[in-house]
């Protein structure tokens, strides 16, 4: 019996024990306390926080083991011939950064492995060396996608947070990488002459003045969003600083009272306000780039080393900012809206919390399928930047093809 993965808490129980602390803090000790007396939920709140925690974790990367014949997945246990996939994950942006390998049974059941990253912490050199043998031993089928492996790296890399299929041969490359045992793919520059390259520098410099040249209305509502914020910053300051002086000196009447709310309010409004304007601008000057990338593809035809890197950097850049703010006022509002309820119930009774709970829930569960609908939406548009890169998938994974064309080619 070999261990890919064991017990994932039992490698970061600090993290876990602060982590659950501070959330069992935060959301099961204020319920309890409705229910129960002083200092049973201060008591009792972070260890359900900690459970939780260790629960929810050791769920999302469950022990993998395998022997000559099964793979065990947690509790379940499955033929080793029924690995037929492997997906690659990479999860970074503004949270935590970890590569996950999801093994995939074609019984069924499927288990994460945290290659690397943190906070939490991945497999060690043992886990490393299991994995690789693990996936050497099943039969794991190479995508039918249509993409070479650097293509499926390159995507990986652009879908951040989501699961990309990856052949055998291109994960065990990643993990004796990973083990240090076999250095990083070189690429060499696809160009073979002084005039190729100066044909790919005098293409990525007209993909930059195209861009550039793009319409500059975005940019004019992005001034007027950041005057906005700083004149509502402005008003909200002024607001509580007038306010607290006022009240210091007894001369805080109800008309100043008032003005004093007036300011601080308008000044939160226009803030929003101005914050939502900023992300249209920033949704209208990525989409007009959209366009100008697409209307390039069209002309070129795919031909060459594929489409410009300024082209394909302006198409893999997001610009539904609007829509997921909007959403997630909404499904923010949701929850908030069921925590209140709920303590509406407990303290008053009746059916008014009970009600006020229950809508807040369905309008919170709306912002999901469009959550999932922007997602499809992006994850379509960053396999068009795969496709369209090329051959330049290559070049992109393993660097910059604009530096290596400035730096010459044999």
């Amino acid at each position: 019996m070999r261990t890919v993965s064991g017990w994932v808490v039992g490698r970061s129980p600090v993290l876990v024990v602060f982590f659950g602390v501070i959330l069992g803090l935060l959301l099961p000790a204020p319920l309890l306390a409705f229910v129960l007396p002083a200092p049973v939920p201060l008591i009792l709140g972070p260890c359900l926080g900690v459970a939780g925690l260790a629960w929810l974790v050791s769920w999302m990367y469950p022990t993998v083991r395998f022997d000559e014949t099964d793979l065990y997945l947690g509790r379940r246990t499955v033929p080793l011939t029924s690995l037929t996939r492997v997906e690659r994950t990479f999860t970074g942006g503004h949270g935590p950064t970890y590569l996950i390998y999801r093994l995939v049974s074609s019984a069924g059941p499927r288990a994460r492995v945290l290659l690397g990253g943190g906070p939490l912490k991945p497999i060690g050199p043992d886990g490393l060396a299991a994995l690789r043998d693990l996936i050497a031993t099943a039969p794991v089928v190479a995508p039918a996608d249509g993409l070479s492996e650097d293509q499926r790296t390159l995507l990986a890399r652009l879908k951040v947070g989501a699961a990309v299929a990856v052949s055998a041969a291109q994960a065990l490359r990643e993990i004796d990488e990973a083990r240090g045992v076999q250095p990083p793919q070189v690429i060499e520059p696809p160009w073979h002459s002084e005039e190729e390259i100066r044909l790919f520098l005098e293409e990525h410099d007209a993909a930059e003045r195209a861009i550039a040249a793009r319409p500059q209305g975005a940019a004019r509502m992005r001034r007027a969003a950041v005057g906005g914020l700083v004149v509502a910053g402005l008003a909200v300051l002024g607001g509580a600083i007038v306010g607290v002086v006022l009240e210091q000196s007894d001369a805080l009447t109800d008309e100043a009272n008032m003005l004093v709310a007036l300011a601080v309010v308008g000044g939160i409004v226009l803030g929003l306000l101005a914050g939502l304007v900023l992300c249209l601008a920033h949704d209208l000057d990525v989409r007009r780039g959209h366009q100008i990338a697409r209307r390039a593809a069209r002309d070129r035809q795919g031909g060459g080393q594929g489409l410009p890197v300024r082209y394909l950097d302006a198409l893999a850049l997001h610009g539904d900012w609007t829509a997921r703010v909007l959403l997630a006022t909404l499904g923010s509002l949701g929850l908030v809206g069921v925590i209140v309820g709920i303590v509406i119930h407990i303290e008053l009774g009746g059916t008014a919390g009970a009600v006020t709970a229950i809508v807040s829930g369905v309008l919170g569960a709306a912002a999901i399928p469009g959550w999932r609908q922007l997602t499809r939406r992006r994850n379509e548009r960053l396999l068009e930047v795969v496709v369209l890169a090329g051959p330049q998938a290559s070049l992109l994974v393993h660097g910059s093809p604009v530096d290596l064309a400035v730096g010459g080619a044999p």
